[in-house]
């Protein structure tokens, strides 16, 4: 018997009613500089209530991928169904949203050579700047990641669940990720406290892009950052369980420095907008928080 070959690479997508989205995203793996015999591609349907037979029919002809269906239970238990088939060393999270670059693959790869046992994530990038909901969504994250980098001496990077890989073994001894997180609420966080508290490393690298094309209205902006304000609240009463490390400290200068991060990126008109909308996801994020509370959890 002839043994497979076994892939660097399993890159899990997980996608929910964006077929469309889902094709961009396929269309930029299938463009990776990485030899196609080194990574595997498995695309997990989260229950979605569209069809995507249309939309997948010319791609399935052009690039080869496995399409697995479930009931809809949340980006969590979709990628842990992917994870059930994946063969590769590594595994490689990335969304039906995002358009991985070309050498998105291949930069994780030259990290996880260098660090074998960490989880290594990429940069994300906004590929919608004409949206000002969805720059200053990206912007909000560049800006928390700097802000712990410089103030909080040896607090490991965040790495969001569309950019990051690690060793499938060690993914599964830790636990893949809690399926009881039905939203994309800090499911990440809540996995990468316990890869914390197993004593893992955390490394990021800027060479490993990933364009986001995350639509946002007033509206979705409204409520995508309520739902983070109430994953942490879920998250910060585990916090004992997960050995997840808070900030406790320095919260007037976190805000000060949050509201002016926009300006000197952009045009002043430009940056007064974006510094409103920062503080307007604040808001929201403290509104999902408390409601939390309220609702006595």
């Amino acid at each position: 018997m002839v043994a497979q070959n076994v892939p660097t690479f399993s890159v899990i997508v997980a996608t929910h009613n964006r077929p469309q989205a889902l094709v961009r995203c396929l269309r930029a793996l299938a463009g990776s500089d990485l030899a196609r015999s080194d990574f595997e591609v498995i695309v997990v349907n989260d229950g979605s209530s569209v069809d995507y037979e249309e939309s997948l029919s010319k791609i399935r002809r052009e690039f080869d991928f496995q399409y697995l269906t479930q009931k809809q239970g949340g980006p969590a238990l979709a990628r842990n169904t992917g994870l059930a088939i994946a063969r590769g060393r590594y595994v490689a999270f990335t969304d039906d949203d995002c358009a991985p670059a070309p050498t998105w693959l291949s930069a994780l790869k030259s990290c996880l050579a260098l660090h074998p046992e960490a989880a290594v994530g990429g940069k994300t990038v906004n590929g919608l700047p004409a949206n000002s909901y969805s720059e200053a969504h990206e912007m909000l994250m560049t800006y928390i990641a700097e802000y712990q980098k410089r103030n909080l001496p040896g607090w490991s990077p965040f790495l969001a669940g569309n950019n990051f890989a690690l060793s499938r073994e060690q993914f599964v001894e830790t636990g893949a990720f809690d399926q009881a997180w039905r939203y994309a609420a800090a499911e990440d966080r809540e996995f990468f406290s316990r890869w914390l508290a197993r004593g893992k490393e955390v490394v990021q690298t800027d060479e490993a892009v990933n364009h986001h094309f995350h639509a946002m209205t007033f509206s979705s902006f409204l409520e995508v950052h309520s739902r983070y304000g109430s994953g942490a609240r879920l998250l910060h009463r585990g916090s004992g369980r997960t050995g997840e490390r808070l900030v406790r400290s320095g919260p007037f200068l976190f805000y000060w420095n949050l509201i002016f991060f926009p300006f000197g990126r952009c045009s002043m008109t430009r940056a007064a907008k974006y510094s409103a909308l920062l503080a307007l996801a604040q808001a929201a994020h403290a509104f999902g928080y408390f409601r939390q509370i309220v609702a006595g959890s």
